[in-house]
């Protein structure tokens, strides 16, 4: 039975909204904007409906110790079934944000984030710079260490005046291991969920099956594991 928002007595400020974009190809923007309701990182209160987060901090900072019940129909919410139509309607009504100005926002954001005292800071301080700020990125996003030799991101950065030549911007090899060891202290555990007979055929579709099914039920968000292979292909000779 679904949860009645209205018994949700809980401060505030000890809620908030989690963000988190679908496993789709480019996702609506909107969904940088909409989320869940959660009491802790590990504790969803309401996985029905989605909810506004920038009504919510707003709410949240004008009423930081009023119970969420009092002030929840202040705030966007939408079933989670809902079309992103509606919610696209209520950033514009409400918040007069459109995908236009989401998107350079973000562009501006990234934009000013790698380029900071640029006139006071040497290239080599920049480059060791723009190299930290990299690998948290792709940390943060999941996104490979490889982006930095994708043609597009290079462009990107020489464009928008964060980098001169795509000589200035750090190698993969600097992003990690060297960034990346720096940042996080790296440490290998190693646990077996299950051990069972696989007797399906090899195949990725297979064995993405199976690891899904194990990961579900120990309660794992299959979204939230990286899966890592090596493949090692070797020649005999007779």
């Amino acid at each position: 039975m679904p949860l009645d928002p209205d018994k949700i007595d809980d401060l505030n400020k000890t809620l908030f909204v989690h963000i988190q974009l679908p496993n789709v190809p480019r996702p609506s923007f909107i969904w940088n904007y909409f989320g869940h309701l959660y009491k802790n990182p590990r504790e969803a209160l309401d996985l029905d409906r989605i909810y506004c987060k920038v009504c919510f901090e707003k709410i949240k900072e004008e009423y930081p110790d009023a119970s969420f019940s009092s002030v929840r129909r202040q705030i966007g919410t939408y079933s989670a079934t809902s079309s992103t139509g509606n919610m696209r309607n209520h950033l514009l009504a409400m918040h007069q944000i459109t995908e236009a100005q989401a998107i350079k926002k973000t562009t501006k954001h990234i934009v000013s984030m790698f380029a900071r005292n640029r006139d006071t800071t040497s290239s080599s301080q920049l480059k060791e710079k723009l190299g930290h700020q990299l690998t948290l990125m792709c940390c943060k996003d999941l996104l490979p260490f490889s982006i930095v030799e994708n043609e597009g991101f290079q462009d990107f950065l020489i464009s928008n005046r964060i980098v001169n030549t795509k000589y200035d911007i750090p190698s993969r090899t600097t992003l990690s291991p060297l960034n990346l060891n720096k940042i996080y202290t790296l440490q290998q555990h190693q646990y077996s969920l299950r051990t069972q007979p696989f007797n399906e055929a090899h195949t990725g579709e297979s064995i993405k099956d199976l690891v899904s099914n194990v990961l579900n039920e120990f309660g794992i968000n299959p979204n939230n594991v990286i899966v890592v292979s090596e493949y090692i292909h070797q020649n005999f000779r007779n």
